[in-house]
Formats: C-alpha cells, structure tokens, sequence
C-alpha cells in the first residue's frame, strides 16, 4: 500500500499538469479567437469594400446607361430636327415645280423641271430612309395593323415604275397566285417600303433584262418574291449585304449609286414584322430575294376607302396627270408660319379654284374660325404661340360649328409616330413636306367636292424671256434672290416687303429679350432673321445671324455673353439697317417713277370706279380683280393708295367684309374733299 503522502504528491503533480494545460488552451483558444477575430474584421472590410466596388460600378453602368440613352435621343431629335430643317426648302422647290409644270413650257424645260423634281424626291427618300433606320435602331418604332388592299398597293408600285424599266429597256411584270387574298392586315405603309426598295434595286442593276414580282399567299404568310436578270452580287458579299451602309461594290469607280440603307430597311422591317427575307444571287446572272411576312387576311370582305389609304406614304397615290380638279372656291385655312411656305401653299390652292386664307399660328387660326367660314383647314405642325397638335385639340373639344371641320396636316415630320400623333389630336390626314400638288389636291378631294375635267397637250412654246433684275439693293444678290424664287420677281418683291416690317424693330426687341436673359427667344430671334435673309440672299446679314445663333447654342445667353459679342451684335443691327434703308429707297424710286406714268382721276370719276368695285364684290370677283388693277395704275393720294392695298389682301383672302370696309374708307375720304 502506498504511503499517503506520495499520493499527495502525485495529485499535486497531475493538479499542475492540468492547470498548466488549461492554461495552455486558454492561451492558445486566446490566440485563435483573436486571430479569428481580425481574419473577421478582414473579411468584413474586404466584403465592404467589395459591395463599394459593386455599388459604385453599379452607379458607373447606371451613369454610362443614362448618357447612352441620352445620346440616342439627343442623335434621334437631332435627326427628325434636321429632317424638318431640310423638308421645308424642300417643300418650296418641289412645290415650286409641281406649279411649274402646270405652266406652258418647251421640251427642254419639261426635261429640266422633271429632272429637278426626280432630285428633290430621290432627297426626300433619302432622308426618309436615314430616319427609319434610326427609329429602327434606338427601337423607337412602331407598326400599324389596319386593313388594306394588297393588290392594288403592289399594283400600283408596280405601274409607277415602268416608265423607269422601259427607260432602262427592261420589262417588269406583277404576277399574283389566283388564291392570293384581296384584304390582308398589317402596316401597309412599311409592306409597300419593302417591295419599293427591292424594286428599286432591281432596276438599279439591270438594263436589257426583265423584273418579275411574284405574289402569293399560304400558311405561312405572304410571300413576295423579286427575281432580275441583273449584275449579281458577288458570293463573298452576299452574307453581309444586309449590313448597314453596305454595298456590293464600294469602289470609288462604282457603276451604281447609293449608300447601301435600301435592302438594310428591308430586312430590318422585315424582321420586326415577324417575317424572314432570304437572297440568292449569282454574279452576272442576276438576283432572286424573297419575303415572307405572317400577314393576316382580313376576313370580312371590305371595301376599302380613301381613309384606308391615309396610312400610306403620302406621295402614294398621284392624281392622274390629266386630270384637273376644279374646288368652285370653297373656302381652305391655311395654318403655316413660313412665309415661303405660306406664298407655295396659296399659288397651289388658287390654281385649284380655292378661296385661301392664312393663319401664322394655331392662336390665328381659332381666332379667324370664331369670325369667319371655312370649309376645311391645312394645319402646319411646329408653329410659334400654339403649335398645329394643341390647335387641333381646341378644335376638336369646342362646341363650335367648326368642331367638325376637315383638318390636314401639313408638316415636315413624317415618322409614323408623328402621324400618329396628328390623327391622335383629332386631325383626318397626315402630309408631309415638301407638298405636291396632285397629292394635296386628291387629299382635299377626299373631304371637299370637287370638279374634274380633262386637261389638254399643250404645244411648246418659245423660251421664255429672261426675268428683269431690279434696282440694286445694299447687302441683297438678287440673281441669286429671283433664282432661289423661281425668277418670280412679284414674290421677291412682295418678300422685300414682308421683311421689312417684320424686322423694322429688330435691334429694339433682341435687346430687350438679352436684357430680360431669355436665351430661348435671343436665340429665336436670330434664328428668324437667318432664315428670312437667307430667302432673300442677305448673304452678310445671313452669315452674322447664323454665328450669334449658334454662340447662344453653345454657350447659352451668360452674363458675359454681351460682353464677348457686343461688336458682332452692333455689326449685325447695322448691317440690317442699311439693307432695310436700301430696300425702302428702292421701292421709293419705284413708286416716284410709276407716279410719273400714272394717269390722274378726278374726285368724281374715283366715286363711280369705288362705288362700281363695290358692287362687283359679291357678284363678279374677275370683274374685281380687274378695276383693281386699273385704280392701282392711276395717280391716286396715298390715303386711297393704302386703302387699295388692304383691299387687295382682302381679295387674296376673299375676305368680303373686309373689301367692302375698305370701298367705304375711299368713299369717306372723297366725301371730305
């Protein structure tokens, strides 16, 4: 038996071992929940600084997002900008020639006119085109689903280019399936862009061959199919024709035109339609590309209307070039701001036997409906005061006679979102600039009766005389001036005219809105004056206004903007000062020389010519026209003068009010001898 005392000590022993073990894990658990404790802390800040990281590349993206969004609303506003800046001369050319074919003129001149007219068009397709592509890119874009006559679409297109095939000694045939469907459902508008695209590429490639479009329908859809015997395309290009801006020969000494937008519009369209487009070509022997579109049939048989057609490109369907409609002066508002564009509109309308008058703006024209009688409106879009959409909805929402009014758009905006948003407002048509007559002519058909008559071959005539150039004027090229207005010196002249009322206080009024720091109209100030210089060829007044308008685009009416463009703000009032006075002076010699031919007429004899004009004004308007224009021969005192004058613009209004006001003024200032 051990001794008791050694058990002790062997208890003392293990009591140690363990303590000193305890202490050990106690040190080494220490170490580890501290080592634990800062691999925590490490792990927490890696994990902030990793949801730092996150967040702000989150925001980055974010960021990076909104600007790409912004720069592809500010490229799209940018486009349909520049597509109104561009549409509205063109509406004065293409108008211009569309009156001046009506006009007699010789072989050579028909060739001329037609081949500008061509130009203008080919430009407006152009630009159509870039602009689809756009909306097409930044998806804003949309696809009607209305009914419409298929056949009588492709039909049509089909008739519109045979002048062209024949031109280019091609044959070009329509051939439709006996079960193919009268009335499909879908946007005909972008149905009929595919196949003119297709077509014009066709015939752009073949000379000496033969086009054939095929139609047909089954479960799957409509099939189009247009098969030349053109060039080809290569077999390495044909895998990327679609692309955009591609073309199948990008040589500078290429045979064939273009920027490569027409089949990459087709397929896009195409694609969006749900359909599929698929190409086979073989260089030299010529190209077969096929559509296939899911378009519904239209199961109750319709007969279709001209409304139907409103969804259609507005040069669609041409009134037939020998036909004259004739509207036996039915009374048109005219809702434009553009003075070139409200002188075409008028001559167009007065050639179809249209009383006109105009409004400048959507407040005008309720203001002259509330006081006179219309029987249908033209309504420009983007206009100053209320703009033609706001307008529109006045219309629409009183409880006026009016309300009902036929009411076409006439705007240089032509994307479907925009048509949409006319008839939106409670417009009945859509046109878009530059106007042509026969389509505004079959358009106003639509909602006003008209007469028809049959225009007949007029023989050529010797080459017109040249136009006679006025007296110089300071600061005004007026070659250039009668050219740019298709050398009709009267418009020119009435131009001038305008433009000196509307910028007789032009220093007065941008100084005070540069005193009231508004950019928005400092800036719309000199974007008016550059515009009306440059119709007539103020070149200097032109080139100064444009560089103020633009300093305030890009730099914004500041504090210091006085200060920086002071001198070329006192140059450009200057400037238009001494045109204004030469202008003045011109029309001062002018008079003074027509006084100096003027046959003077007593008191007496003025009464029964005033009293006679009066007369006539309700019963024989040529008769009017006529006496007018004999009173205005005569040395007259200039308060008779002036009152001839206003009469005159009250007869181009067929405002009979007005006239018969003016015939009492004359009367009242006889009487007082």
């Amino acid at each position: 038996m051990e001794p008791e005392n050694e058990q002790i000590q062997r208890l003392k022993a293990r009591i140690e071992r363990e303590k000193a073990a305890r202490k050990q894990a106690e040190q080494v658990f220490e170490e580890k929940s501290l080592e634990l404790f800062k691999t925590n802390q490490e792990l927490t800040k890696l994990t902030e600084d990793l949801e730092l990281q996150v967040k702000q590349r989150t925001e980055a993206l974010q960021v990076a997002r909104d600007e790409a969004l912004q720069l592809a609303r500010t490229k799209s506003q940018f486009l349909a900008n520049m597509s109104h800046e561009f549409k509205t001369p063109l509406n004065g050319i293409l108008g211009s020639l569309s009156l001046l074919k009506e006009s007699q003129l010789s072989e050579r001149q028909i060739y001329m006119v037609d081949t500008a007219e061509n130009s203008g068009e080919n430009l407006v397709r152009l630009i159509n085109n870039v602009l689809d592509v756009n909306s097409l890119a930044t998806d804003n874009f949309s696809l009607l689903n209305v009914s419409f006559n298929a056949k009588k679409v492709f039909q049509y297109l089909v008739d519109s280019y045979q002048n062209h095939a024949s031109k280019k000694k091609n044959t070009l045939k329509l051939h439709v399936d006996g079960g193919f469907p009268d009335v499909l459902k879908g946007d005909p508008t972008r149905v009929k862009q595919i196949l003119e695209h297709l077509l014009s590429n066709a015939l752009k490639f073949t000379e000496n061959g033969k086009i054939d479009i095929h139609l047909a329908y089954n479960d799957q859809g409509m099939h189009l199919k247009v098969i030349d015997t053109g060039a080809g395309i290569p077999s390495d290009k044909q895998n990327n024709i679609f692309d955009i801006f591609t073309q199948g020969d990008t040589s500078f000494t290429r045979d064939y035109g273009g920027i490569g937008l027409g089949l990459t519009l087709c397929q896009k369209l195409t694609t969006l339609m749900g359909g599929i487009i698929t190409l086979k070509s073989q260089l030299g022997s010529g190209t077969d590309i096929e559509v296939v579109l899911p378009l519904a049939i239209e199961e109750n048989s319709l007969d279709l209307n001209d409304e139907n057609e409103d969804y259609l490109d507005d040069n669609f369907f041409d009134d037939d070039e020998h036909i004259q409609r004739d509207f036996s002066h039915e009374h048109v508002l005219l809702v434009e701001d553009n003075v070139i564009n409200q002188e075409i509109a008028r001559d167009m309308l007065l050639s179809r036997n249209l009383k006109v008058t105009i409004a400048n703006n959507g407040q005008e024209a309720l203001a002259l409906l509330a006081s006179s009688s219309f029987d249908l409106i033209l309504m420009d879009v983007q206009m100053p005061v209320m703009d033609g959409l706001e307008a529109t909805r006045r219309i629409r929402a009183s409880d006026k006679s009016y309300a009902q009014l036929p009411i076409i758009a006439l705007t240089a905006h032509g994307l479907p979102e925009d048509r949409e948003k006319s008839l939106a407002a409670g417009m009945n048509a859509h046109l878009t600039k530059p106007i042509n007559l026969a389509v505004l002519t079959r358009k106003i058909a639509q909602f006003l009766k008209a007469q028809t008559h049959v225009v007949e071959e007029i023989e050529e005539v010797a080459e017109p005389t040249p136009a006679e150039t006025p007296v110089a004027i300071y600061g005004i090229d007026f070659a250039q001036a009668l050219e740019r207005m298709m050398e009709n010196k009267e418009l020119l002249e009435k131009a001038l005219q305008m433009f000196v009322g509307q910028y007789q206080e032009f220093e007065q009024n941008v100084n005070a809105a540069i005193d009231a720091d508004d950019g928005e109209l400092t800036m719309r100030l000199f974007h008016s004056l550059k515009g009306s210089t440059g119709n007539i060829s103020a070149t200097t007044l032109w080139e100064q206004s444009a560089e103020l308008e633009k300093s305030i685009k890009d730099h914004a009416l500041t504090s210091d903007w006085r200060t920086q463009y002071q001198e070329k703000l006192t140059s450009l009032c200057a400037e238009l000062n001494k045109v204004i006075e030469s202008i003045n002076q011109y029309y001062e010699h002018k008079e003074k020389r027509s006084e100096c031919k003027k046959d003077v007429l007593s008191s007496s004899d003025l009464q029964l010519k005033v009293e006679q004009l009066k007369q006539d004004i309700y019963q024989d308007l040529d008769a009017v026209q006529s006496n007018l224009e004999h009173l205005q021969s005569l040395a007259l005192p200039d308060a008779v003068s002036k009152e001839l004058v206003l009469f005159e613009h009250a007869l181009q209004d067929f405002d009979y009010q007005q006239m018969e006001v003016c015939c009492d003024g004359i009367m009242a200032f006889i009487d007082k001898g």
